[in-house]
């Protein structure tokens, strides 16, 4: 018995290109209908998509579909 490949076809690397554009798009979503984020600036830091309310806190939107928020420390990024 052969296991096949383990390497990424043509196929599923457009299959997880699609996938990725839906999250976004999901997110994007979220985040413009979200009275919490009304008034924050978008940036993407790291691939990582922010909304600013302050220099030092930023909230995100999770996998879940959830606006968590972040306070920046000098200590690093901490969970508010």
């Amino acid at each position: 018995m052969t296991l096949g490949t383990i390497l990424p076809t043509a196929k599923s690397i457009a299959a997880n290109e699609r996938f990725a554009i839906a999250q976004t798009a999901k997110r994007q979503s979220i985040a413009s209908a979200s009275q919490e984020l009304k008034g924050c600036v978008r940036k993407v830091v790291g691939g990582e998509v922010r909304y600013y309310d302050t220099t030092d806190q930023y909230a995100i939107v999770s996998r879940q579909g959830k606006v968590i928020w972040f306070a920046v420390r000098p200590d690093g990024d901490h969970r508010i």
